[in-house]
């Protein structure tokens, strides 16, 4: 799920917005021309409610966007910045006039988060806005919460209206002051002074180090932080802070200046800054610099542990088999699309003539099968599409021609004067609905009254889709209200379903069956769909499919003229066809001994691996784990009847492959929505370069991930998203002299989110 904050000049207009996601990733857009640019090169960043809060003259600021809308509710005047705890200081450096020029005079009540990053938030703030001009409180109000927590929790748990509200902020309140220098502090002395040993084992006075730093550089107390001018750059701003810790002296160049420059230049070594041994300094620097070599194998594991899916390789019906080896070694198609199309169109031939009545399942089940494969363009999922369904096309086709020859005899017997009731006008009109029941292509630009008349005359059918994100935006439109309920509710095949309509007023239907095979790209896809479609249950009824890349350049020109009707399980495939068209009698199945104990172990299997997911995971997971067992079976429904088209029990063979395929699209359910469906452009390209990384053993120099041109864009989009990596804590890029250079080196350091 997405979360869009857009922020506002004073006059109401969109200047920039965060989007954030619900594993609190966050990332910037600004609009251009009504479209959104992932970046804010040359915007001037305003507070969040600023329109509000121009009109105030005390404002209370938190830590989060979703904050102040709580407060907003109560008619609270409430703001806050981009980056949450850690976007006072960019902001500071890239907009120094930002808190004179929006909270000079006024009163600003702090309210941070109930952690430590919430109180380096406010810290932070209160300083930068008190040297702006702003009289500046902090409010305590959330100090009993759990960790983490915030004010908008607080105001869930008590349930306040407006006046208790302020009453309790009001009676939390305390004058915010700067801090003079600590009373742990001793008289400054001389750095060379107050080093005792240089042996291994030694321990330093780092308060008198502390002292001597904060003694000099013409800085001024910001809480507990020092701020004064940096020696290993030509500082004007003092960009260096200098904090006290119980066991360290922790010093941060806000200019980007290595730790060693800075250490040189204040006439110290790095040990200096510790009260430890010697011994122990090397893994706090480590720690400092970035992750230890055992934990960055680890980081980068866990990045490429969701690798892109194998193409699909297991068991199928002998007839299937040959027939998806066959038109693959023929155009390089995917297997898998070739093969769940082919499967849903036989289900769509069958419609009700094979069943699993409830009682062997928990439902009736029919082989109505929803299959939507995504790959990239160029990998002939259309061709696959159309090879999947052939022999249903060509039946399609010839049943075409015969009602327009039907149709042709009817307008020469009407054109010869023969009259309307004649006995062989009917004939031939009866012969036209004969074939109009035979059908079983759905119309994918058709309206959806237009698709309930070819449900009607023929009992349903399948929809060929080769633009299937062409077809569900179609969904949307003002003529389809209501149409992708409809299609989600005849998932069930009902008995009985009544739909009104204009043409034909309310009108009952008697067992629609409806089947869907469709390929689309990612790109396509991920902006039309997201995790939230799981949930709806419309997305959880398709098995979904992810086969992988194809890397290798297809031939120019084909090495054969065999087409797929020349294949001998294309005939084999036409006669299961006949069969199904002939058969008036439906096949009720039941399960085999075999079969029963194979589902319930691959039953349990499944369930296993769902409840070790995240819970964040298992949220949009399981609208799917609950519809791949019965997908499972009617899958093996139709292999069974590919295997032994008289047979009503479905053996073990058969289970397998419904198995097989339904673990298949398991593991590419979980690629999908922990990789791509619903990934933003900024998310996609922000995966893209840790993986990158990760392949890399964890690190990279900036100039070899500019050469690889996994991106495709210049070294600006590249700096982009390295710049909101690093203020989200994934990466960590060096800089030498203060500035990012192009052997600085990139390493990740975190992988949550």
């Amino acid at each position: 799920m997405q979360i869009r904050y857009d922020y506002h000049d004073g006059d109401g207009r969109v200047v920039h917005s965060v989007i954030k996601t619900e594993n609190k990733d966050f990332f910037r857009v600004r609009s251009v021309n009504g479209q959104d640019i992932p970046n804010w090169d040359g915007v001037q960043i305003v507070p969040f409610n600023l329109p509000e809060i121009f009109k105030k003259d005390a404002v209370i600021l938190v830590e989060g966007e979703k904050d102040v809308l709580t407060l907003k509710e109560f008619g609270v005047p409430a703001t806050t910045i981009p980056g949450g705890s850690n976007g006072w200081n960019p902001l500071m450096k890239k907009q120094p006039d930002f808190c004179k020029k929006y909270f000079d005079g006024k009163t600003v009540i702090i309210i941070p988060d109930n952690d430590s990053p919430g109180q380096k938030y406010m810290e932070t703030g209160a300083g930068f806005l008190a040297d702006g001009g702003a009289v500046v409180h902090t409010c305590s109000i959330c100090e009993e919460l759990g960790n983490g927590e915030d004010i908008s929790d607080w105001v869930e748990k008590n349930s306040p209206d407006q006046n208790t509200l302020l009453d309790e902020i009001q009676s939390r309140l305390t004058l915010w002051e700067p801090k003079k220098t600590p009373s742990l502090l001793v008289t400054p002395i001389h750095v060379s002074d107050v080093i005792k040993s240089t042996t291994s084992e030694a321990q330093y006075d780092i308060v008198a180090v502390f002292n001597n730093i904060a003694s000099e550089g013409g800085g001024s107390w910001s809480g507990e932080t020092y701020n004064r001018r940096c020696p290993a750059h030509d500082d004007k701003k003092a960009s260096l802070s200098v904090t006290l810790a119980e066991d360290k002296i922790l010093m941060r160049c806000h200019a980007g200046c290595n730790f060693n420059n800075i250490c040189d230049g204040l006439g110290i070594k790095p040990h200096h800054t510790f009260k430890t041994s010697r011994a122990h300094l090397k893994a706090k620097q480590q720690e400092i610099a970035g992750p230890r070599p055992e934990e960055l194998g680890k980081i980068c594991k866990e990045i490429l542990e969701a690798d892109e899916p194998d193409e699909f390789n297991g068991v199928k019906a002998p007839i299937m088999d040959e027939y998806v080896t066959g038109v693959a070694e023929l155009t390089d198609a995917h297997p898998v699309i070739v093969y769940a199309t082919a499967l849903s169109s036989i289900g769509a031939q069958a419609q009700t003539l094979l069943v699993i009545e409830k009682g062997t399942y928990y439902v009736r089940l029919y082989p109505n099968i929803w299959a939507l494969s995504v790959a990239e363009s160029g990998t002939y999922k259309t061709t696959a599409l159309n090879a999947g369904a052939a022999p249903l096309v060509k039946r399609e086709r010839e049943i075409i021609a015969e009602i327009v020859d039907h149709s042709e005899n009817v307008n020469r017997l009407l054109s010869d004067g023969v009259d309307e009731d004649d006995p062989d006008v009917a004939i031939y009109r009866n012969r036209i609905i004969e074939a109009e029941s035979r059908r079983r292509k759905l119309p994918d630009k058709s309206s959806w009254e237009a698709c309930l008349d070819r449900i009607d005359n023929s009992g349903g059918g399948i929809w060929l889709l080769s633009e299937f994100g062409a077809w569900l935006s179609g969904l949307e439109k003002s003529y389809n209200l209501g149409f992708k309920q409809t299609i989600t509710e005849l998932y069930d095949v009902p008995d009985a379903y009544e739909e009104s309509t204009r043409k034909h007023g309310n009108r009952i239907l008697t067992r629609p069956f409806i089947g869907i095979s469709g390929v689309s790209t990612i790109e396509f896809l991920s902006g039309l769909l997201s995790r939230e479609d799981a949930s709806t249950g419309f997305l959880a009824r398709f098995l979904l499919f992810r086969p992988p890349a194809k890397n290798a350049v297809p031939d120019a020109l084909p090495e054969t003229t065999k087409r797929e009707e020349d294949l001998e399980s294309y005939g084999y495939l036409e006669e299961i066809y006949r069969q199904l068209a002939h058969m008036t009698v439906p096949l009720e199945y039941k399960l085999s001994e075999k079969a029963k104990k194979m589902f319930n172990e691959n039953h349990q299997s499944m369930y296993d691996r769902f409840y070790k997911m995240s819970d964040a995971e298992r949220v949009w997971m399981e609208p799917f784990i609950k519809r791949l067992g019965p997908n499972a079976l009617k899958i093996a429904m139709v292999s069974q009847f590919l295997i032994h088209s008289e047979k009503d029990v479905i053996d073990e063979h058969a289970m397998m492959a419904g198995i097989s395929l339904a673990s298949y699209s398991e593991i590419c359910t979980r690629y999908l929505f922990r990789r791509e469906l619903g990934e933003s452009d900024f998310q996609r390209k922000a995966r893209v370069i840790k993986e990158y990384l990760a392949k890399q053993g964890g690190s990279s120099e900036r100039s070899k991930l500019y050469v690889s041109r996994i991106l495709g864009g210049g070294s600006k989009e590249y700096d982009y998203i390295l710049e909101s990596l690093q203020e989200q804590g994934k990466i960590i890029v060096e800089t030498v002299d203060g500035k990012w250079k192009p052997h600085s080196k990139i390493t990740l350091v975190n992988t949550e989110g």
